[in-house]
């Protein structure tokens, strides 16, 4: 929601505009999914229906992002995990569409089951990129709503970027445990490339 209100303020363009309500739509629903649910439930969703809903953020961005997945089977995750990688996913998303670049930029989003019975996503670009170390620690996009709201979660998430290199984000849940290098990196790596 904090990021939604971030875009809409700085949203000068019709695209940029166009993209601030679709994810305002977007955080609507998620708070009325997150009223709805009680954190321990044990509610499930399915990975398909989490693969529905990151195929849906992607459809609704401009330009478009090229959704790749592996078989995901039936397995199940909690709702509050589910809604957290979705969250991340989403705004990793958005972010690539804000700061990439042009048309020109190769945009996906990949989405695997892992043996850990939990999920990874990674999204990608070719763009711009930056240098991780170099995002000061006032910035609350990438730091509080991908990798601190994953890590709230059980779950991990990496960004590996560099100048004109591009950017790819890896959303792991669950965090492999004592996992000391990136989760899933060339598992991502496979997936995209």
């Amino acid at each position: 929601v904090l990021t939604t209100l971030i875009s809409a303020a700085r949203a000068f363009t019709p695209q940029a505009q166009e993209l601030a309500a679709t994810m305002a739509t977007n955080a609507i629903g998620y708070l009325r999914d997150a009223a709805a649910a009680n954190p321990d439930d044990g509610t499930m969703v399915r990975l398909s229906e989490l693969l529905d809903r990151i195929t849906d953020a992607a459809a609704s961005l401009s330009p478009l992002i090229e959704v790749r997945s592996r078989s995901i089977g039936t397995r199940s995750i909690p709702i509050q995990a589910a809604e957290t990688v979705f969250s991340a996913a989403a705004q990793a998303m958005v972010n690539s569409v804000q700061h990439a670049g042009d048309s020109q930029v190769s945009r996906w989003v990949a989405l695997r089951a892992v043996t850990s019975g939990g999920v990874e996503v990674v999204v990608g670009d070719t763009g711009a990129g930056f240098a991780v170390a170099d995002v000061a620690q006032e910035r609350l996009g990438v730091r509080f709503s991908i990798v601190e709201r994953v890590a709230n979660a059980g779950g991990r998430a990496v960004i590996q970027s560099a100048l004109g290199e591009g950017t790819i984000v890896t959303i792991r849940w669950p965090n492999p445990a004592g996992a000391s290098t990136p989760a899933g990196v060339a598992a991502a790596r496979s997936d995209v490339e």
